[in-house]
């Protein structure tokens, strides 16, 4: 486990605006010896109750974060350089709640869930070449359409490109995962279930080691109060 936590701090830092008594506005502190630098970081009022993703990629340092507006709009931009520089990624008819990035190569992988009008929910994977000024078009992960958070991702460093979430397709919860062999382009046709049923689920963690997945851990309860129990696969 221990070997998983500083992997895992070692990637992402992921956040979530919980109510209105939280400031939408996002300050980050640099911090240089004793001296540090106060900046506000978004242009843009986060949408309350959504998650913004704040590290270092392979090039720079990152936030990703769905704006508060109508139209419901997901930034990302580079805080190491061109502050006030954002790349907008628009949804039409799609509301989102998660944002997530990943570092793969050359590449910034841009993961996010959102409900769609209908109520169908998936988990979407878009790649940026450029250092994310620019991301090609979404592709769709989950074969089936009833994803719900919490979701993780992994990667080897390479191509492949890990990603787990809860699912509802059936009477309990599960966790499933697919995965990517070309950095994001494409993903299996049939999703992967990784766990029984369970009344709610949280704190899902994958490990990748030497190019293949070495171990799934979550939190997990099933009964109508629950007391989470940790698993380990």
């Amino acid at each position: 486990m221990e070997q998983y936590s500083d992997y895992r701090d070692s990637c992402k830092r992921r956040y979530t605006v919980l109510n209105k008594s939280i400031i939408a506005f996002l300050f980050i502190v640099f911090l240089a010896g004793s001296s540090h630098a106060e900046i506000k970081a978004n242009n843009h009022p986060l949408e309350l109750g959504s998650a913004y993703f704040f590290d270092s990629g392979n090039d720079g340092l990152y936030l990703g974060y769905y704006a508060k507006s109508d139209d419901n709009v997901l930034y990302v931009k580079r805080l190491d350089k061109d502050i006030d520089k954002e790349t907008a990624v628009t949804f039409e008819n799609i509301k989102g709640q998660f944002v997530e990035l990943s570092f793969l190569k050359d590449s910034t992988l841009l993961t996010w869930r959102a409900k769609k009008g209908d109520g169908k929910k998936y988990v979407y994977v878009q790649r940026s070449d450029d250092g994310g000024r620019t991301f090609k078009e979404p592709v769709v992960v989950n074969s089936a359409n009833d994803a719900l958070l919490p979701l993780t991702t992994a990667t080897d460093q390479k191509e492949k490109f890990y990603v787990v979430w809860v699912d509802e397709r059936d009477a309990k919860h599960k966790f499933y995962m697919n995965y990517s062999l070309d950095g994001g382009k494409s993903f299996l046709k049939e999703d992967i279930l990784l766990t029984d049923g369970f009344l709610s689920g949280n704190l899902p963690n994958l490990l990748v080691k030497d190019e293949r997945v070495d171990s799934f851990s979550w939190a997990a309860g099933k009964g109508p109060s629950p007391e989470y129990t940790i698993n380990i696969l």
